[in-house]
């Protein structure tokens, strides 16, 4: 591993879906899928399908109603773009028309995105579902409906974004729901959809009491928590626990810090069995063991996001860089 770090040196290019250059045959390549906005990030990433009949379509200004999207977006083989609520981007409806994209499964409320946005849509001969509830929760819970019964249920806070994006690469590979909660009471759609299931043998609660109480957790089949410290922690203990799922070979790096890139990305790290390593301008230790430790034979890292999100500095003196390795 040492010797293969050793030789990789970056240029990079701020550009989308371009793969950095490296001067040695066995070292990672770095391919970052960028753009001029969080719109652009979508398009750019989406553009990694080449054909798709379906899309989901997810707020780009509101984080919670989409977090539990990719596991919808991988049974339909879409990927998932960003829009503004009142108005489709062009570069959104530029990759749809270039995906050839003929259904869409809106995420949301019209408060979310507008009706506009779905008359554009039906304007260009695109099949609309809308899939929304109540609140955040009761929307979590109906996108949970769309896929095939499950035998196991992830359950994350509706209250920051992080756990659930950290966890939907792997839900979505499982297929797996994820269903959002707040931190203290377990929502009537909620309790009612798991009563329903009837099957459920297992659930993975993601972060500790102070996240999700027990309360909540007495309540659920089976209960496993998976627990960190912080954001970056909880992170890597997901990648860990399923590390079985997951395969060796790529990984996606987005940003903790903001919620687009790596929503938009959880379906493509799904399609490559690839985990979201979430960073940080000073990357965590804990994320800088998993690397070194558990992916010494990755070949590929795509970096998710312009370098206003993920710095070009910080990537060439991070933990991905050569000088941390002799």
């Amino acid at each position: 591993m040492r010797k293969r770090i050793l030789g990789l040196i970056l240029s990079f290019v701020l550009a989308s879906s371009i793969a950095f250059p490296v001067y040695a045959s066995n070292s990672p390549a770095i391919i970052r899928l960028a753009g001029d906005d969080r719109y652009a990030v979508s398009s750019a990433i989406a553009q990694q399908w080449g054909q798709s009949d379906y899309a989901v379509l997810a707020c780009g200004n509101d984080f919670p109603d989409a977090l539990c999207a990719a596991p919808l977006a991988k049974k339909y083989k879409a990927p998932i773009l960003l829009t503004a609520t009142n108005n489709l981007p062009d570069t959104t409806k530029q990759t749809l028309i270039r995906l050839n994209v003929k259904n869409v499964f809106i995420i949301g409320g019209t408060g979310i995105i507008s009706a506009n946005v779905e008359n554009q849509l039906n304007s260009m001969q695109i099949q609309t579902v809308r899939i929304y509830g109540t609140d955040r929760y009761d929307t979590s819970v109906k996108i949970a409906k769309q896929l095939d019964t499950p035998t196991q249920l992830v359950v994350c806070t509706g209250n920051n974004f992080s756990d659930a994006l950290s966890m939907a690469p792997i839900a979505a590979i499982k297929q797996i729901p994820i269903v959002l909660v707040p931190k203290n009471s377990l929502p009537d759609s909620t309790r009612e959809y798991i009563s329903s299931l009837n099957g459920v043998i297992k659930t993975y609660v993601i972060g500790d009491s102070s996240i999700i109480s027990d309360s909540i957790v007495d309540q659920l089949p089976n209960a496993e928590r998976i627990t960190g410290s912080n954001k970056y922690s909880r992170n890597v203990a997901i990648n860990q626990r399923f590390d079985s799922t997951l395969g060796k070979d790529k990984v996606c790096l987005a940003t903790g810090e903001d919620f687009a890139d790596a929503l938009t990305g959880a379906v493509f790290a799904a399609e490559m069995s690839a985990p979201i390593i979430l960073v940080r301008g000073v990357n965590p230790s804990e994320t800088k063991s998993y690397y070194w430790a558990g992916l010494s034979d990755i070949n590929t890292v795509y970096v998710l996001g312009s370098p206003d999100n993920i710095s070009d500095n910080f990537i060439s003196n991070s933990t991905f860089a050569p000088q941390l390795r002799e």
